[in-house]
Formats: C-alpha cells, sequence, structure tokens
C-alpha cells in the first residue's frame, strides 16, 4: 500500500487600493476679488428676495381668486340672499430694495470686522514692505560719517484727486503711524476748484482712512497737538 502526500504550493497575494483623488488649489485674496465676492454675494440676496415676493404675489392671486369664485357660487345658490360687500385684500407695499453701496451693514456684516479683515489682507500684502520698514539697515552706512540713504517703500495715492496736487502733510502726535495730506486743484489741468483732505495710515496704504472733500483748495493741513485724532 502506496500513499502520496500533495504538497501545498503557498502564493502570496497583495491588494492595494486605489488612492483618493487629490487635486492641488491655490488662489490670493486681493481687494478686487473680495469685492466681486460681496457683488456675487449681493446678488444672491436679491435674487431670493425678488423670488419670495413673487411667491406672495401669486399666493395673494389666488386667494383672490379663490374668494371671488366662492362669492359668485354663494350669489349663484342664494339669489334670495343680500349680498354683502367683501373684505378688501390689503396687499403690502413692496420692500424696498437695499442701496449697493456694500459697506457691510446690508449683507449683515459687523464694520469692524470687515475693516479688520481689509488690514490683515493689506498687512500680507505689504510684509516685504514692513519688514523692511522696521528692520531694514544698510550696510554701507558704516562707512558714512555725515550721509546717509533712503528707500522708498509706500505709494498713497486717491483716485478721486488725480488732478490735485499736494500742498502739506502733517503727522498726527498722537497715532505715530498716521498723517494728513492737503489737495489743491492743479492750475494746469483742473476742472474743478475743489479741494481735498485725506488721512492716510501705514496699516493700510491702499486707500485713505478719512476723506473730506471741500470746495476750495486746501494749502495746509495740521494736527492739533493737545487733541488726538
Amino acid at each position: 500500500m502506496s500513499c502520496i502526500a500533495l504538497a501545498r504550493c503557498h502564493k502570496s497575494v497583495l491588494t492595494q487600493t486605489d488612492p483618493p483623488p487629490g487635486n492641488t488649489y491655490s488662489d490670493t485674496a486681493s481687494f478686487w476679488k473680495i469685492y466681486d465676492a460681496y457683488e456675487k454675494d449681493y446678488e444672491l440676496i436679491l435674487a431670493k428676495q425678488r423670488e419670495v415676493q413673487k411667491k406672495e404675489k401669486e399666493e395673494e392671486k389666488q386667494k383672490e381668486i379663490s374668494g371671488k369664485s366662492h362669492q359668485d357660487f354663494f350669489t349663484r345658490t342664494n339669489p334670495k340672499a343680500t349680498s354683502r360687500p367683501t373684505d378688501p385684500i390689503i396687499i403690502p407695499p413692496p420692500v424696498p430694495a437695499p442701496s449697493r453701496t456694500l459697506g457691510g451693514e446690508e449683507l449683515d456684516l459687523d464694520p469692524d470686522t470687515v475693516k479688520m479683515t481689509e488690514r490683515i489682507i493689506s498687512q500680507n500684502t505689504h510684509d516685504e514692505i514692513n519688514q523692511d520698514f522696521r528692520y531694514w539697515e544698510d550696510a554701507s552706512d558704516e562707512y558714512r560719517q555725515l550721509e546717509g540713504s533712503l528707500l522708498p517703500l509706500w505709494k498713497f495715492h486717491c483716485n478721486k484727486s488725480r488732478f490735485q496736487v499736494v500742498s502739506s502733510l502733517s503727522w498726527s502726535p498722537a497715532h505715530h503711524d498716521l498723517f494728513a495730506a492737503s489737495y489743491t486743484p492743479d492750475k494746469l489741468c483742473a476742472l474743478e476748484n475743489e479741494g481735498r483732505i485725506c488721512l492716510f495710515t501705514l496699516k493700510n496704504p491702499g486707500i485713505p482712512e478719512r476723506m473730506l472733500v471741500t470746495p476750495q483748495g486746501v494749502t495746509s493741513v495740521q494736527f492739533h497737538p493737545s487733541v488726538s485724532a
């Protein structure tokens, strides 16, 4: 009697799942992109308001039609019944559309939060300039005894003062990052005689913090020495 032992073959089986799909996304936050985002959100809010008003008008029309049909049926079935005037349907006045200033209040946003967000974006945009303003040193100053060097950092401008010239500057004694600039119309290319006073800050050099329009050109501006602005 003989027997044969079967040899078992070992096999290695490896299983690997497909990697999840990935995507690389990058974007930048700028003033115009934030403005466009607010514009799109504002358009969505207006569209929702129009849809709600349209539904309310359709419901009021259906109620009016159903009320008239019920009154006609009651009049046909009871001709001797005294006809009483139905209650008039009071249509509420249309809701006025909000203004398109997009300052934050119309979108239920906190103005302080919006201003802080704008400051953060401006600080990230001008980070290299801020670092140079704080820590930059010229190594060649060691070899110069009575001479120094200037490094241009910011460029402050206002789009509405394109045809005006700067007449004076004044730094705030209370806030060291705030200064005022007065504008007077240029005699060569100015079309109007109005002037302007703009308050700029180093925290947000892209746009003036405050702007005051005057009927005539401003030749000089100065902060009060004791009352903080």
